[in-house]
């Protein structure tokens, strides 16, 4: 689907949040903690499609916002973007989504840009104005590299069932008061305080980098706390939509023209091997007939004659799988580890 980029903003040194308006039509639907698949012409020349996560709640407008981590050959093509450019914006995918009904007591774990889908996430579910509690852990390297925390930190004074707190792993952490930031990484202390000691039916939302989605993982399974309970977003979706678009493109070519002439041509190569195959078969008895009647054990019938030696033509079975794709996102809450964003 088209869209137009019409706004960039520098978030931090080295990410950007990028605005994009639907250019004939009302949009693409999605969930908050969704992601969505982007191409673009540059020079010339496609450019192979990448995800991510976005960051804005559901609107009437259609517009999207993608908050990008700059640290690629695509991203930085993304950066240098003029505005009013089209795009092309594929989706939505993905099921890192919340449910009011089975996540009545939340804990979100960001890892850098991972805050990308579950600042959409907070922006819907906070705002509801259910009695239902989130908490978020939003760890950082350096203070100066979070995005959306001043938004965040507002969003909190509008509901006082949200909290968040930032976890500074290295320097300086005087940008937030003291009750917002710990020194340090998540620990397994205070994931116990998030769940108020209750990991049977505390939900936990996590994105991030791999061995940040590692480390949380471990603590919570150490903790017990049950499978269905913690919904990953990692960032290897990309491989998710190349895949889909193979499929795709398999099933496109077995109903086109050309598709149609490669499947008669497999159809008659297989006759031709099939009927090989009951010709050597009938062969092979012949000639087993002829060996047994040289041989003095071979078995005898009435007539004194050896007995005809009967060979079974074996059976050729074809079977072939029909791939199933699935389109909408389930709340089945078995999630996969699809990326938030992929540079």
């Amino acid at each position: 689907m088209k869209y137009l980029l019409t706004e960039r903003k520098i978030l931090t040194a080295s990410s950007i949040l990028l605005t994009f308006e639907p250019k004939n039509s009302r949009g693409i639907g999605f969930w908050p903690g969704q992601y969505a698949a982007l191409r673009f012409t540059r020079l010339g020349r496609p450019t192979p499609a990448r995800c991510f996560s976005i960051v804005n709640r559901p609107n009437d407008q259609g517009i999207l916002q993608f908050a990008v981590k700059v640290e690629g050959q695509f991203t930085t093509a993304l950066q240098e973007l003029p505005l009013n450019s089209a795009v092309d914006i594929d989706g939505s995918f993905g099921e890192f989504v919340y449910d009011r009904q089975f996540d009545q007591n939340s804990v979100f774990l960001a890892g850098g840009i991972g805050i990308t889908p579950i600042m959409s996430i907070l922006a819907a579910a906070v705002t509801e104005g259910a009695e239902n509690t989130f908490t978020l852990f939003y760890s950082v390297r350096d203070q100066k590299d979070a995005p959306f925390a001043d938004e965040l930190l507002a969003l909190e004074k509008t509901n006082s069932r949200f909290r968040v707190v930032f976890f500074v792993s290295k320097g300086d952490t005087s940008r937030f008061d003291s009750s917002h930031v710990v020194s340090g990484r998540i620990s397994k202390s205070m994931l116990t305080k998030a769940a108020r000691q209750n990991f049977e039916t505390t939900s936990f939302f996590l994105c991030g980098s791999a061995s940040f989605m590692d480390d949380m993982t471990e603590m919570l399974s150490e903790q017990g706390t049950p499978a269905i309970r913690i919904n990953n977003e990692a960032f290897t979706q990309a491989k998710a939509v190349v895949e889909r678009g193979a499929r795709r493109s398999l099933s496109q070519l077995m109903f086109s023209t050309y598709g149609l002439a490669a499947v008669a041509f497999m159809l008659i190569i297989g006759a031709i091997t099939t009927t090989d195959l009951l010709a050597h078969s009938t062969l092979s008895a012949e000639a087993a007939a002829k060996l047994s009647s040289l041989s003095d054990d071979a078995p005898r019938s009435n007539s004194g004659t050896p007995a005809p030696t009967i060979t079974a033509t074996p059976a050729v079975t074809s079977t072939a799988a029909t791939p199933s794709v699935t389109t909408a996102p389930t709340q089945s809450r078995t999630y996969q580890q699809p990326v938030s964003t992929v540079s």
